[in-house]
This record gives structure tokens, sequence and C-alpha cells, in this order.
């Protein structure tokens, strides 16, 4: 029997509703532990399946272990949402403002939003007159081309001709300011622009925020001022957001993902996670899984299994957890959640795509503690170099919140890191003009010690 998860939908943070559990009641271990590997893709007549399948399971709770210096380093960890198609500057302000405004975080923040929008557009026309005054002729001119012909002559005879919008065309025009400044704005500016309801006056109206809307730099600095004000709102309500319940938080995070390029996030502290007390080689022989300490997810003796990772992982955390002032370490969630850093990068189409590194661990560095990105990866994979690149643009944005910022590789008969704080390295990278593997057997690389 299969239990699926509840609601229908994932809970951020929280591993053991989002998990799924299969009861086998009538087999015994070993066609047990054949099923696991079946399930988990170790087999090779199967293609590997993105769950995980628990034979003895282990909740992992907030390490009670660690200082809450630690949980601190971990709360001002930056973390990035990537855009979503057709999103829009505008549209992103407003939703955000709705959303405050129904959460009786910010009451009357569509007012204000719209207010702030419409001041934009006013300073756009006292800054714009001639190019505004080309640009209402413009809306104002229906063209068109008249072709005509005769029988019997070969030949046709082509003639432009310009004649004046109607309402009909106006409206046409002003589909486009719904598109650039949203329907919202677009509509109350016009509003705005009206003092009375003579229908020249709101005619013109009409035509002016059309106008606006086919003027390059008017379109840019709206959803400029629309960036920038949606921006100061999330940081201003960051801490209250947080103190909401999940789907509200969810609206927020779906909100900030509208902009048209990456944004800064806010990690939320996991709830639990599930692991594995047991883990199967491959042979299909159980044993138990080895345990780390200083997991910032442990069970109740403060540990946490790691049947789950590689060889390569396994050893990263060994190395780390031995050097000096080691204080906490993380495997971050392959996925897109609110517990899962995330770097955006784009892909070879030109989208928008997120990378979630594997391991961030915490260390004492003089008086504080500072988180470090240690990501062991396949350097075989078609998009190795792509996500090398986003990390390395993300460390340079952020990388002076973090102790180190690496990627592990193996090479040959060892493992080496390229230390992606350092500007040559970056800049290597970002040029792409070498295979990922020549880069990490490059004097760029050093060995991971």
């Amino acid at each position: 029997r299969m239990i699926r998860s509840p609601l229908a939908r994932r809970v951020p943070g929280d591993e053991k509703l989002n998990s799924v559990h299969c009861i086998l009641p009538f087999f015994d271990r070993t066609t047990a532990g054949r099923v696991v590997k079946f399930l988990t893709g170790q087999a090779d007549e199967v293609a590997p399946p993105t769950k995980k399948v628990v034979i003895e399971e282990c909740l992992l709770a907030p390490n009670t272990d660690l200082s809450e210096t630690v949980w601190g380093a971990w709360d001002a960890l930056p973390t990035q949402t990537i855009p979503k198609r057709g999103a829009s500057s505008v549209k992103r302000l407003l939703s955000l403002a709705m959303a405050l405004s129904s959460d009786g975080l910010r009451p009357g923040a569509v007012a204000e939003a719209e207010t702030e929008m419409h001041r934009v557009l006013d300073a756009a026309q006292a800054r714009h007159p001639d190019v505004l005054k080309r640009a209402v002729s413009e809306i104002w001119a229906v063209r068109g081309q008249s072709i005509s012909g005769r029988v019997g002559r070969e030949g046709c005879v082509y003639q432009d001709f310009v004649e004046r919008a109607d309402d009909r065309a106006i409206q046409v025009g002003f589909s486009d300011a719904k598109r650039a400044f949203g329907p919202d704005v677009a509509h109350t500016y016009v509003n705005h622009l009206t003092q009375d309801d003579n229908d020249d006056t709101l005619r013109d109206a009409f035509v002016t925020t059309a106008a606006l809307a086919i003027i390059p730099d008017v379109r840019s600095g709206i959803d400029g001022e629309a960036d920038e004000l949606a921006t100061a709102w999330f940081a201003e309500y960051r801490a209250a957001i947080k103190s909401l319940t999940d789907d509200r938080q969810q609206e927020y995070a779906d909100i900030q993902a509208l902009a048209t390029e990456p944004q800064l996030g806010s990690l939320t502290r996991p709830r639990n996670r599930i692991e594995d007390y047991v883990e199967i080689d491959d042979d299909g022989q159980e044993s138990r899984a080895p345990l780390m300490d200083r997991h910032l997810m442990s069970d109740e003796d403060g540990m946490c299994p790691i049947g789950s990772l590689n060889d390569w992982e396994r050893e990263v955390v060994a190395v780390e957890l031995a050097r000096p002032g080691s204080v906490g370490w993380y495997r971050n969630p392959p996925r897109q959640s609110v517990d899962s850093l995330g770097v955006p990068y784009r892909d070879q189409f030109g989208n928008w795509r997120s990378m979630h590194p594997d391991f961030i661990f915490f260390n004492i560095v003089g008086s504080s503690v500072l988180p470090s990105i240690v990501d062991p990866h396949g350097h075989h994979l078609e998009d190795s170099i792509i996500k090398l690149q986003g990390l390395c643009d993300f460390a340079e944005e952020f990388g002076d919140r973090f102790h180190r910022i690496e990627a592990v590789s193996n090479a040959g008969s060892e493992l080496v890191v390229l230390d992606l704080k350092d500007a040559k390295v970056r800049y290597a990278l970002k040029a792409g003009n070498k295979s990922p593997a020549e880069f990490y057997e490059s004097d760029l690389a050093s060995p991971y010690n």
C-alpha cells in the first residue's frame, strides 16, 4: 500500500508531510532490498526515479546541540529565485501591494503603489515632451496602404494613406499600455488624467497613456521604479512575512518570482527531514548507514545518517568536519523550496534555471560563524560549465557573505577544487574556452584537502 502526501500539495520545509510511504507486509528483507534498489534506480534495467525509499526511517529535526549562532548564520544566507516567464515588474508590485494589504501588513498599499506609478508617468511626460508629442501623433494616425490593379494591365499601384484614429483604433493602442503598465495602472492613470466626464478629455487621456507605453525610456523607467519599490517592501516586511502561514508565505514567494531578473530571497528554517538508518550495497546487502554529527537536522542523539551520500560526498563531509572551527553543516535539498539555497543560471537556450549546491558548512572564523558552499559535482555532465558560470555570478555578488565558495570534482585519482571566490578563476570559467574537465586539470585547481 502506498500512502501519499496530504492536501495534494507540498508543505514548505516539511519533508515528513511531503513523503510517500510504501508498506510491504509480506516481503522478506532480501526481496524488499531488491525492491528498494529497483525504486531508487540502482538496478540497470530501470531509469532512476527522483524519490527515495526509506527502510528504517530516521526523522530529523532541528539539531538542538547547535548554538543559535549557527542558526543565525543560516538565517543570513542569501538565496535567489528565478524569474517566471511572462513576468512583469508592475504586475509584481501590485500583486505584492494586494497581498500586504490583505494580510494587514500595509493597509492601502494598492493605492500607494498606483499613486507612485502615476507619479513616474507624470514625470515622464515632463521629461520627454517632444518624444511624447510624436508618440501621441503616432497613436492618432492609422496608417494603411491600398493596392490596385486593372484587368488587362500588368503590375499594381501601391498608395499609402493615413486616417485619424477612431475610438476602436485608440483602444488597440491602449492595449499596449495595459501590457506595459498592467491593466490596473493603465486604467487608473486614465482616471488620474481625466478631470471631468467630457468625452474628448477621456479620449485624450487614453491616447496619452497609450503614447507613453510606446516610448522605450518610459517603459524601462516604470519597470525600474516598480522593482525598486517592491524590493524595498519585501525587505521591510521580510520578518512579518515569515510569521505568516505556509500558504501565505508561498504566495509571497510566488510574487517575488514575478521579477524579470533573479531576486534575492531568504531561507526558512527546515522543520524536519527523513533519512534512512539502513543503506543497501551493490550486492543488495543491508548495513547500517554511517552517522555524522553537527548536521543542522539530526535525530534525538544529534546524529544524521549519510547513507544517501555517494563516496565523493562522504569524503567532502569528512574533510570539512575535520577542519578547525567546524560547528555545523547542511545537505542542501536538490530542488526549489523555502529551505534550499538556490543559484540561478541560464541554460543553453537562454531560459532561467536554478541549481542547488550540495553542501553548506559553518565554521568559526575569528569571532563569527561564517558559511561556506562546497559543491562536489561531476564535470562530465553537459550543463556542468553553465552551472559553474552561474555559481561564479553568485560568488561575485554574494561572495563577501561566505568564508569559501568551492566547486569540487575528481581529476584522476584525487579530488580537486576550484576556488570561486578567486576573481582569476571566475574570469577563466566565465570565458568558457575550455571544458570543465580541463579547468579541473589546470593550474586553476588545487588539491582538495
